[in-house]
């Protein structure tokens, strides 16, 4: 799932300006964005908790909170789209803090998965979701979401080991709001609730496939990971209350799920040889190919995704006010393998400046 050490490992990271994924805020490149947004293909990985970040406040009539960063999330969620962009043969789209720019401890970090309607405008994550979208809709390819989240490791009772981990898949916006799209206010959903029922059914499927030979724990004590279908963090907090951005992404007509990483889980994708991260996005590819495709083009005329627009390369030369994407027409295989190939270098970029951030941040993890 990204393969081996960037050439600078452990050196200092390069100025944003430099570094070949770093964004800028503002049309005059002045100031850095906090998130990379890589819009290219039709699948859209996130991780909204790879940084410490603010929720509730004033506008929720609660007190403000700090959720704290999940550990592995971002890198977990840059060798996901790394994988897809590979077994697809086109570049993965995805939405991260930028660990570089992002601010520490600034109240404009709200948390993207707790987010009241009044406040989407004001978060970055939220508008490169519909940017996104937009550009999937009116390229005519069908799109599909995935949030990655991390959750804590079970707790085993005193003197027993952890017998099982589990990897929660939370698709309650999806279901819900096929179900009754007018009051869930997700008019744009074209989804049967037996659509969404069937994505949730396959995902759990996929997914425990997926899982089937993963081992945790000791070599004494392996323990396997299940999946959760039902889970308490289901990925939707109600209805005329905070959004998920798997929720947002709903809202906005697209078919979305999160999915809840144990700490163990998550050390393993992002220590291992890759072999669970390619597992988990060949499930995730084999969802959009095999129900997503066949949903959407039960719908109306679909454009194969390798027909849509050719993203431009990464980094901040490249921005434009649409955002990270790029207007033209389709590339050939040679090109959009050439794109494949350009985008892991700037994943790798990344993943190492991460590996030296990292080790300076001594705030709380989950």
């Amino acid at each position: 799932g990204g393969g081996g050490g960037d050439a600078r490992d452990g050196q200092p990271p390069l100025p944003w300006t430099k570094d070949g994924y770093s964004q800028p805020a503002t049309p005059d490149g002045a100031t850095p964005s906090p998130i990379v947004n890589r819009r290219a293909g039709p699948i859209l990985i996130t991780a909204p908790h790879g940084l410490r970040c603010f929720r509730g406040g004033k506008a929720h009539g609660d007190r403000r909170r700090i959720h704290h960063r999940e550990k592995f999330s971002t890198e977990i969620a840059l060798k996901l789209s790394a994988a897809i962009g590979r077994q697809m043969g086109f570049p993965c789209s995805f939405i991260v803090w930028n660990m570089k720019t992002a601010k520490r401890a600034d109240n404009a970090n709200l948390d993207p998965n707790y987010l009241l309607d009044s406040q989407f405008d004001r978060s970055p994550w939220h508008l490169a979701l519909v940017d996104w979208k937009n550009a999937c809709r009116a390229a005519g390819s069908p799109c599909m979401h995935v949030d990655f989240h991390g959750k804590h490791d079970p707790k085993p009772k005193k003197g027993s080991r952890v017998k099982k981990f589990t990897l929660d898949l939370g698709i309650d916006p999806l279901t819900d709001c096929a179900e009754d799209r007018e009051e869930t206010d997700a008019t744009a959903l074209q989804w049967t609730e037996a659509e969404a029922e069937a994505l949730k059914t396959a995902a759990f499927d996929e997914l425990s496939m997926a899982m089937s030979e993963v081992t945790l724990g000791s070599q004494h004590s392996p323990a396997p990971v299940v999946v959760d279908a039902d889970p308490y963090l289901c990925g939707l907090w109600g209805h005329g209350c905070e959004c998920t951005l798997s929720h947002q992404a709903v809202r906005e007509g697209v078919p979305a799920f999160q999915l809840e990483t144990p700490y163990t889980l998550r050390r393993a994708m992002a220590s291992d040889d890759g072999a669970i991260v390619e597992r988990m996005a060949a499930a995730i590819v084999s969802l959009y190919q095999n129900v997503v495709t066949q949903v959407e083009a039960g719908k109306g005329p679909i454009t194969d995704y390798t027909e849509m627009p050719m993203p431009e390369r990464m980094g901040p030369q490249k921005e434009s006010a649409g955002g990270a994407g790029g207007a033209g027409g389709a590339g050939g295989a040679e090109e959009d393998a050439a794109l494949v190939q350009a985008d892991l270098v700037a994943i790798e970029a990344m993943l190492g400046d991460i590996r030296v951030l990292d080790a300076r941040d001594s705030d709380k993890q989950i």
